[in-house]
């Protein structure tokens, strides 16, 4: 069994590969260059989309938050409105 496991080892480490094309040697190096490129402008734009997240969670945040505040405030009662406004607008809606 040994013998035949060195065999088969010495059997692949002689094999001799022709070396490749100077062509084949740029066409790989496009691409891994070009998996790396993708690769880095997939992690920007997921970085990126979690920095929009963010930003419209907070406007969302702020959002509600002055909502919740308007609403309890208490509305203008109708005899703090002056009487020239009250007047201006009933003529206004006839």
């Amino acid at each position: 069994m040994e013998a035949t496991a060195a065999h088969s080892i010495r059997a692949v480490s002689q094999v001799t590969v022709p070396p490749l094309h100077p062509a084949a040697y740029v066409a790989l190096s496009l691409s891994v260059l070009a998996i790396y490129l993708w690769l880095v402008h997939a992690f920007e734009s997921s970085v990126h989309l979690h920095q929009k997240k963010d930003r419209a969670s907070l406007i969302a945040r702020q959002f509600y938050l002055e909502q919740r505040k308007r609403r309890s405030q208490h509305p203008p009662r109708l005899d703090a409105i002056p009487e020239e406004r009250l007047s201006n607008t009933t003529s206004a809606d006839v």
